[in-house]
């Protein structure tokens, strides 16, 4: 029997950088602020900053610092008989400086004791998803680990795996390392109580979430260490920005299940976009150049042809527009859009018309120059925007080279004898 609480109705506070004169600010990092205290403690306030690919979003989340904390207080409670966690119990009222409010920090902020935090990620994952099934995909491992053929995404592991990472330093990614490397980093008993301890707390919390319809697929804990080398978790624990949560009426092996909560739903579109913005923002940047030069290009390959010598009868070069006009709009109408095929064409025969005029008021030769330079410092403007991108150039830039390359070689001939010179 599920038991259905009543929504509170208190608002949260909001808080984007904590300011408290008087105490010694020693981190401010992504989401918290870390304060020291007298006596070996630290003050602790998770603020409602944002941060997504290390870049830490102007606008706040109202209440995201309360959640995290809250939620990390209540698996440190649950957990004290496991491992025992950094909490101090103290009253965050009492270590507040004068002048600063307390129910503004009540809910976001801790007092801790000052541990020698240890330089490993301690990972704990129960179902292949994510990186993991990435790396199953490509090993049959998960982190060095070998697992059972045929597995699918998603699907629950025969048993809970410790799978440890770095503590990469800023604007870095953390790497994955199997336990040797632990061992090597803290000396076999230290390596073997975090394993344990990490494993102990995963087991204990995906077993509590699950007779309440929320499957934990994998999450992350770090561990520090006293003046006497007692082990202590700390941080933050099985909050939505270190765990994956699922839930269980909506879960299915072969698909990556839906997230369970709002919040983390929210950090994951945010995270998504800022994926594709990642991905596709030096793809506008080209696309930008190419707003700017493909139309030079196509004005430079038009009026380089209206040098092309009397072979053919004047009369027939507006003709010869229009065919390069539904040229352009075969080819963008096939790779873009109809609007763009449309757009592309009317470039074209407007070009034809100031490439006609300047024709008349420049004369031949003076247009093949404008034409021949206006190219190739528009077609070097496409190669950079390419290169930028980190492509070859475009299909139609390949085109307008070899339409390009004729009528160039004709201006040369006509030069050469003389002709409309």
């Amino acid at each position: 029997m599920r038991i259905c609480y009543p929504r509170s109705e208190v608002v949260p506070t909001t808080l984007l950088q904590s300011d408290l004169p008087g105490l010694e600010l020693l981190h401010r990092g992504k989401v918290r602020d870390v304060y020291a205290l007298s006596g070996d403690r630290l003050l602790i306030v998770a603020s409602d900053r944002l941060s997504a690919f290390d870049v830490v979003l102007p606008d706040p989340i109202p209440g995201k610092g309360e959640m995290l904390t809250q939620v990390s207080n209540f698996w440190f409670g649950k957990t004290a008989h496991l491992v025992p966690n950094h909490l101090t119990g103290m009253p965050v009222a009492e270590v507040l400086p004068q002048g600063a409010d307390p129910a503004l920090y009540e809910k976001r902020a801790v007092v801790v004791k000052r541990l020698k935090a240890l330089p490993v990620e301690a990972i704990a994952r129960g179902y292949l998803i994510g990186s993991g099934w990435k790396d199953y995909q490509r090993s049959g491992q998960l982190c060095g680990i070998e697992l059972p053929a045929g597995l699918k995404q998603a699907q629950q592991l025969p048993k809970p795996i410790f799978t440890p990472s770095t503590k990469a330093p800023k604007g870095t990614h953390d790497e994955n390392i199997g336990f040797d490397a632990v061992e090597d980093l803290l000396g076999a008993d230290l390596a073997r109580k975090v394993r344990d301890a990490t494993l102990a707390i995963y087991t204990f919390a995906a077993k509590y979430a699950a007779e309440r319809g929320i499957i934990i697929a994998d999450t992350k804990f770090e561990f520090g260490t006293d003046a006497n080398g007692k082990l202590y978790v700390m941080d933050e624990m099985l909050t939505p920005d270190s765990s994956r949560f699922w839930p269980a009426d909506q879960y299915k092996v072969g698909i990556s299940p839906p997230s369970y909560d709002k919040h983390s739903t929210t950090m994951r579109t945010i995270n998504d976009w800022f994926a594709s913005y990642s991905a596709d923002h030096q793809h506008h940047t080209n696309r930008a150049i190419h707003w700017v030069c493909v139309p030079v290009i196509m004005w430079a390959v038009i009026a380089a042809l209206w040098t092309i010598p009397p072979i053919l009868p004047q009369w027939f070069r507006p003709g010869l527009w229009a065919v390069l006009a539904m040229f352009a709009a075969f080819l963008f109408y096939r790779r873009l859009s109809r609007n763009l095929a449309y757009a592309m064409a009317l470039v074209f025969i407007v070009s034809g018309a100031i490439a006609w005029a300047l024709y008349g008021a420049l004369g031949p030769r003076s247009l093949l120059i404008l034409a021949a330079v206006l190219f190739v410092v528009a077609w070097i403007g496409q190669f950079i925007g390419h290169a930028i991108e980190g492509r070859r150039p475009a299909f139609l830039t390949n085109v307008v080279q070899l339409l390009i390359g004729p009528a160039w070689l004709m201006g040369k001939l006509m030069r050469r004898f003389g002709i409309g010179y």
